[in-house]
């Protein structure tokens, strides 16, 4: 018995739509000889996976000839939403910017810390992910924008910046988060000049391991990174310049205010790491296989989701702070109560453990450990002094990490936009041809090739069967190794 890759392809759609990853070939193979006695090869399966795709999800051509109609439809479902589309001089599309508004909205109640990175597309047509998100009270990642360019370079971040300082302004007290990339700092610095740029610290310590190898000296690095107060981290430091003067005066270089929490000039509370846009990219590790325009309905409604997920559970949190900030104070109450303390006035005091004196005001919540003033939530030495007042020191923590803040972060549902088909537009958007973009070849040096042994050359008398990569057509090599421009 004979089936196309085309009919194979329809009478298993149904089963694709259960999996958000589709149905790999092998599971096409089980599935068509279970349910219809039919056995195929792996060839005929993987191209049953390819028609499916298009079948459920549109081809990469399609996706890209609707995104402007797509992006009209989230500005016009989602209030408040920031799209922006540009197209080169051969109608090809070039960038594309998106900013749900009811994410920027819920951002006006968060910590003003930003967290920007950038991964690479696997779909036909390649490109990069762009992406900016900020930490809710909960300590879960909020994503804000998100830009499709064609590589990660700084035009692109520079017209990504752009899009985003539209809705989020300049300011002295935002801090920008991401990894060394000269194009991320440049982009900033011309974009956003008030704005904080703060290094990532595992990206840091790598560089500093690759550099200077010994542990030892990565965990001082490490160590004076995390310090609340400048004399605890000059202690580290001073040891730092005894033991490796070339890593001294590395870590001097690449500037103190970059990459130590002491030295920062704008408040990057507890976020001195980039983990919560990495943590994006991870989730939509199978997604970026996606055309574009599914890649970007996948973002849209796993926000959505999350939009009313979050917003039910906080809304049942009986505490006065989030779940995990109630916890991390809950932790600190055994040590504070080990303090010693003395009361100056109605809200001044002086904690003692046995080593140091500490001045705690919780009026002003300050406190000269710099933990309280850093991370605004209580510290041991906060605790002792509520506690000798009988004050709920849950009742200190910054409105960033309450309860009714983090409610109102997720006030809002993010709306889908329907099916495009079947919507109507002005003339502005139907008129507006969006040619397939130019891809460019990623940086760094392409793997080599396989060389042969002696005599491998296949079986005597056999034909080669000429795969070709289903992206570029170009044999030796397939679609997801392609790295040709097409």
């Amino acid at each position: 018995m004979q089936a196309t890759a085309t009919t194979l392809a329809s009478l298993i759609c149904s089963g694709y739509h259960e999996k958000k990853d589709g149905l790999k070939a092998k599971q096409i193979i089980d599935l068509v000889r279970m349910n219809h006695g039919v056995q195929i090869k792996y060839k005929k399966a993987w191209r049953t996976k390819e028609i499916d795709e298009s079948l459920v999800r549109g081809t990469p051509e399609d996706s890209y000839h609707n995104l402007a109609k797509w992006l009209f439809k989230v500005q016009e479902k989602n209030i408040g939403s920031k799209v922006f589309l540009e197209i080169d001089k051969n109608t090809k599309v070039k960038y594309a910017f998106v900013a749900f508004g009811q994410s920027l909205r819920g951002f006006q109640h968060m910590r003003r810390v930003i967290a920007i990175d950038g991964t690479f597309l696997k779909s036909k047509f390649k490109g990069i992910l762009l992406g900016a998100s900020a930490q809710d009270g909960y300590f879960h990642l909020y994503p804000l924008a998100f830009g499709i360019v064609d590589s990660e370079n700084e035009d692109s971040w520079t017209w990504f910046l752009r899009g985003l300082k539209t809705v989020i302004p300049d300011a002295a007290d935002l801090v920008f988060v991401s990894d060394r990339a000269q194009s991320i700092a440049s982009s900033l610095s011309t974009v956003y000049p008030l704005a904080h740029h703060g290094v990532c610290r595992v990206h840091f310590l790598k560089n500093v391991k690759s550099q200077f190898g010994k542990k030892a000296l990565v965990e001082s690095v490490e160590a004076a990174a995390n310090s609340y107060t400048r004399y605890e981290f000059h202690q580290t430091f001073s040891s730092i310049m005894i033991s490796n003067p070339k890593l001294a005066t590395y870590l001097e270089e690449a500037d103190f205010a970059k990459w130590a929490r002491s030295y920062a000039p704008a408040n990057r509370y507890n976020i001195m790491t980039t983990n919560i846009a990495e943590s994006l990219n991870s989730l939509l590790n199978m997604p970026r296989e996606l055309p574009v325009l599914s890649l970007l309905e996948t973002i849209r409604m796993t926000l959505s989701n999350w939009f009313y997920e979050r917003r039910e559970k906080a809304s049942r949190v009986d505490k006065y702070a989030t779940p995990n900030v109630t916890d991390i104070i809950a932790g600190r109450f055994d040590d504070a109560m080990l303090l010693d303390v003395y009361q100056v006035d109605e809200y001044e005091f002086e904690v003692k453990d046995d080593t140091h004196k500490y001045v705690v005001h919780l009026q002003n919540r300050p406190c000269t450990c710099n933990v309280f003033d850093i991370d605004r939530i209580p510290c041991v030495h906060a605790i002792a002094a509520a506690k000798r007042t009988r004050m709920d020191e849950y009742k200190l923590v910054d409105p960033f990490y309450t309860k009714e803040t983090w409610v109102k972060a997720y006030s809002e549902s993010i709306h889908p936009c329907g099916d495009l088909s079947m919507c109507s537009y002005p003339d502005s958007v139907s008129d507006c041809f969006c040619g397939l973009p130019s891809t460019r070849q990623s940086s760094g040096i392409p793997p080599k090739k396989r060389k042969r042994s002696a005599g491998e050359f296949g079986v005597p008398g056999s034909k080669s069967q000429g795969h070709k990569c289903s992206r570029c057509g170009i044999g030796g090599h397939n679609k997801s190794t392609c790295r040709n421009r097409i």
